[in-house]
């Protein structure tokens, strides 16, 4: 049993119109452990407003403190009560650019982010085979990530696509306790991960589609062992019906339509096609 409390305190100042500025406080209370305030300070600046572009640099810096769970000190077998919190420092900077023209919209954001975290807590086999977390002393995890998102409206029908990648480098950079793998790829993070997703509306009907990628991630922090990148395509078609002034959804999901093999965690294999049907009623 643990009792948790934070208090929290926002302040937003825009001295000018384009220029919107944030802070951020938090304060956790937890009984064993003395957490540090986690601050958020962030920007968003309007440069250029020019017809139908506009274009934001954004911005913001933030502390972080994590207390390890219950599951993390406790779970049987493989707990670790000994766990140090987390904590450190994020660090991230962008552009946004949306542009309109008519009922085409399209909205594209480019960021790149940096974390530095003391006691990183990470979760590894034993010896025996038994999955224990422990803390990482120093571990930097930076990268870049992309996205952009298209939509138009053409009479009764709206269609959008989504693009997104992510590069992720995670690599633990100091150990203050012996011996460690520095400067190499922490286990179970792939380097790379992209998704493509189309989105369509007409009347009643909609039709989702998701395309995503997970690229090779390393099974120990010695990166001599690895898992395979794999591919997933979900599919959703969904029906409204009105009755009244309810609304009736049903939906069929199809999970992982290629069927494909593929593993997230070493010796665990993932389910192939999976079949969903479902039904929501709305009552406004």
């Amino acid at each position: 049993e643990e009792n948790r409390a934070a208090a929290f305190a926002l302040f937003r100042f825009d001295p000018i119109e384009p220029l919107q500025l944030s802070l951020n406080l938090r304060q956790q209370f937890i009984k064993g452990y003395n957490p540090a305030p986690t601050p958020t300070l962030g920007a968003s600046w309007r440069f250029l407003d020019q017809g139908e572009h506009q274009l934001y640099l954004k911005g913001n810096v933030s502390g972080s403190y994590r207390v390890p769970t219950l599951n993390e000190r406790f779970w049987r077998p493989g707990g670790n009560p000994n766990l140090k919190p987390d904590q450190g420092w994020n660090y991230e900077s962008g552009l946004r650019h949306t542009y309109t023209l008519g009922s085409l919209q399209l909205e594209s954001e480019a960021t790149l982010y940096r974390m530095l975290v003391d006691n990183w807590v990470q979760w590894m086999p034993s010896a025996s085979s038994i999955w224990s977390p422990v803390n990482l002393q120093k571990v930097r995890s930076q990268g870049v990530e992309l996205s952009s998102r298209s939509s138009k409206r053409i009479g009764e029908m709206t269609a959008a696509a989504t693009a997104g990648y992510t590069y992720t480098s995670a690599e633990q950079v100091a150990s203050y306790e012996g011996p460690a793998e520095l400067h190499r790829q922490l286990a179970y993070v792939p380097l790379h991960k992209a998704t493509l997703a189309t989105d369509a509306s007409f009347r009643s009907w909609s039709f989702i589609s998701s395309l995503n990628y997970t690229g090779k991630r390393y099974t120990n922090n010695t990166n001599t062992g690895s898992l395979p990148s794999f591919t997933l395509l979900d599919l959703a078609l969904s029906k409204s019906l009105k009755l009244g002034e309810q609304t009736l959804v049903a939906t069929a999901r199809i999970d992982n339509a290629t069927d494909t093999r593929y593993t997230t965690m070493q010796n665990l294999p993932m389910p192939g096609r999976q079949y969903t049907l479902g039904l929501r009623f709305i009552i406004p």
